[in-house]
């Protein structure tokens, strides 16, 4: 890995058990929040992705639609992911200076660290005017691709589906995943920023679904290897870590793709939202 592909920082994500680090009224237990300094304000956020019978997704291609609390303004994010496989990251790089993803299109390089996988990942975030009437409102189906559409990355438009573009599909065949409500809390653990946010997941084959996430950011690869490590231990030994590595976004695909019901884009009824799996 050259110097010039070097993340732009290092992302650590530790899911956590809901049913144990949050009270009956979904916010943080006393213990959770004195071990984590969590203060009192808290950021509410919404979120949801376009895509159509998840072939995006399949393709490595996540489209994001967020607000969040105290803004009008909306953020629509493109990210590419490759995942790590082993303890080299060289693979992954290489797979996306080949499909040309790095130096493209102003996209900013992240390393995401799970509990039990990492992944390379490439973000590029645009703002959008939302006229909607509560700052969490997102826009609809018609809208969303309207958007998503005008701010495309060429590396999207490149992209050939068995001869259809991205844009066609968008068109045509596009689906919301979402949307779902979430809470940001912020605090500290061992002198490093970090934030507990919480999603509820409305459709999924077993009912409304939460998923808690810990994270923290850090700029230098064996800093976070170090507090990667650390930190799952430390959450495993009180009961704190859940055991598993899924990314949200795969959980909040699943489960509106299980429950299979999403809006259609030619406004018709609903389009059958199919499984498949996030990288």
């Amino acid at each position: 890995m050259s110097d010039t592909d070097e993340p732009r920082n290092h992302e650590i994500k530790l899911l956590m058990p809901p049913t144990v680090v949050l009270d009956v009224g979904g916010m943080p237990t006393s213990d959770v929040i004195e071990t984590f300094e969590l203060r009192d304000e808290s950021l509410p956020m919404s979120m949801q992705f376009l895509d159509f019978q998840r072939v995006l997704d399949e393709h490595g291609w996540n489209v994001r639609l967020r607000r969040k609390g105290g803004t009008h303004e909306g953020e629509l994010t493109f990210k590419r992911r490759f995942r790590v496989e082993g303890d080299s990251v060289d693979a992954a790089w290489q797979s996306a200076r080949e499909q040309r993803i790095v130096g493209a299109d102003h996209f900013r390089k992240q390393l995401e660290w799970n509990l039990d996988r990492r992944t390379l990942s490439f973000s590029r975030e645009q703002q959008f005017e939302s006229p909607a009437d509560s700052e969490l409102d997102l826009p609809d189906l018609r809208r969303s691709v309207a958007i998503v559409l005008d701010e495309l990355p060429g590396r999207l438009r490149e992209l050939d589906l068995a001869g259809e573009s991205v844009e066609h599909r968008l068109k045509h065949d596009a689906c919301l995943y979402g949307p779902v409500t979430g809470v940001r809390w912020f605090g500290t653990w061992n002198k490093h920023d970090l934030w507990i946010e919480r999603w509820d997941i409305p459709k999924s084959k077993v009912g409304p679904v939460r998923v808690v996430e810990a994270s923290l950011v850090k700029g230098d690869y064996f800093d976070a290897l170090e507090i990667q490590r650390t930190l799952a231990d430390f959450l495993d030994v009180r009961g704190w870590l859940h055991n598993q590595s899924e990314l949200k976004t795969k959980l909040i695909l699943d489960g509106f793709a299980q429950s299979g019901v999403a809006a259609s884009v030619s406004g018709e009824g609903v389009a059958q939202a199919k499984g498949g799996s996030s990288r």
